[in-house]
């Protein structure tokens, strides 16, 4: 029969005790992942519920939106129309004796590019722009932002960089096909309210 020397039970006790911390740390870990996890769910509710709920919206009559057909817009969404975005060798050096005023490198707007005169980038909605003082200074920053897709040009659909001819006339006639069955509808809807 073996005996076990007074060294070997401290060490199945150091062992057992080693494993009991072991398992006191990792509940600890646990229990901390599992307050972390709730508290980032209570904030990601919190801000869905946030965006989601607009503060005035207005409602449709029930049933004319049931009874109207599902189409398309008239006006085109944003994503319909990506205005191009000129590659920087396609970009080319005034000619001579044309005296800009700067050279303005939009790089986020309705519409980027490398432009000549103030009046052209003033005024625009949410535009980045700087001025260069010269054109090799403004079409080197121009490229390094194209390489890096730095550029986005985001039109505002009405707006003065929207094309106003994009839709074909066979969109334009069903768009308002949908119009005229859109009032048909209303109207029949508002022959059966009787107002007092």
């Amino acid at each position: 029969m073996q005996s076990s020397s007074p060294a070997s039970q401290e060490d199945s006790h150091t062992t057992a005790s080693q494993s009991q911390s072991h398992r006191n740390s990792t509940a600890q870990v646990t229990e901390s992942t599992t307050r972390t996890w709730t508290k980032t769910t209570t904030v990601i509710t919190e801000t869905i519920s946030r965006t989601t709920t607009p503060l005035s919206s207005p409602k449709k009559p029930t049933v004319a939106s049931a009874s109207m057909p599902a189409t398309h817009p008239s006006t085109p969404q944003l994503g319909a129309y990506v205005p191009p975005i000129l590659h920087p060798d396609t970009i080319k050096e005034p000619e001579p004796g044309f005296i800009p005023e700067g050279y303005y490198v939009v790089s986020h707007g309705q519409e980027v590019g490398l432009f000549y005169h103030c009046l052209q980038v003033n005024g625009v909605s949410g535009a980045i722009h700087k001025k260069y003082h010269s054109f090799q200074d403004a079409i080197k920053v121009y490229r390094c932002n194209y390489n890096r897709n730095k550029l986005e040009a985001v039109p505002v659909p009405g707006g003065m960089f929207w094309p106003t001819n994009n839709l074909s006339p066979a969109a334009s006639s069903s768009s308002s096909d949908a119009l005229w069955e859109e009032l048909e509808d209303l109207t029949e809807h508002f022959n059966q309210v009787s107002f007092q």
